[in-house]
């Protein structure tokens, strides 16, 4: 299949802008750059990718090293052959999802908040999805592209997951790779305040008027 891959650079300091500038530079008919002047955030540059998207299935996945980009065939298939609208990489597994070498504590929290937001989740949609929280998605980009967003950060996971299914596309979990990273390694998720602001957010979108755009 061919694959279309859009690049939101919105200011790093990393290195990541200037191979950015390399691949822009390279002309590539499948690659394309969109810059933002500073950091606004996940959500931000997701929905930018999502606008300006042409394929037929969107994939969004944390590129982290914590997922494999190799399951994409297998996700995206589904859609490809029009049997399902909207798919979920599920890192659920019999024994604990995260464990962390060098800090047992912060697995035990995140594997129990994890029980927590799944319960709150299914509590309130009327699901059984065993990993909502994962950032493997791909669905069928029709389903997205008229949809305004409002999450610029994490909550945007939560956003597009609820509106989907409130539109009536439960989406189709199926097994991923799944390598786990710690705060120690670079983990950004903030372990108080952005549980607290999910847990409003998940609230929210599940009452929220669905805005389209013009």
């Amino acid at each position: 299949m061919n694959i279309e891959i859009i690049l939101i650079e919105s200011g790093s300091t990393d290195g990541t802008h200037e191979i950015a500038e390399e691949f822009k530079n390279k002309n590539l008919t499948n690659f394309t750059v969109f810059y933002e002047d500073k950091p606004q955030g996940k959500g931000s540059a997701c929905k930018v990718g999502i606008q300006r998207s042409l394929g037929k299935v969107i994939c969004i996945f944390d590129a982290d090293n914590e997922y494999d980009i190799e399951d994409l065939p297998k996700l995206a298939t589904p859609i490809l052959m029009d049997k399902e609208k909207f798919v979920l990489g599920s890192r659920h597994s019999e024994g604990p999802m995260r464990t962390f070498a060098q800090s047992r504590m912060h697995a035990a929290y995140f594997n129990f908040g994890h029980k927590i937001f799944t319960m709150y989740f299914n509590l309130l949609f009327r699901t059984k999805l065993k990993d909502p929280a994962t950032m493997w998605k791909v669905f069928d980009g029709k389903l997205a592209r008229d949809i305004n967003f409002t999450g610029s950060r994490f909550d945007f996971d939560w956003e597009i997951l609820a509106y989907l299914i409130r539109l009536g596309h439960v989406p189709k979990e199926m097994a991923i790779s799944y390598k786990s990273r710690s705060p120690n390694e670079g983990k950004k998720i903030k372990p108080i305040v952005d549980p607290i602001h999910w847990i409003y957010k998940i609230t929210i979108f599940r009452t929220k008027k669905i805005s389209y755009k013009n």
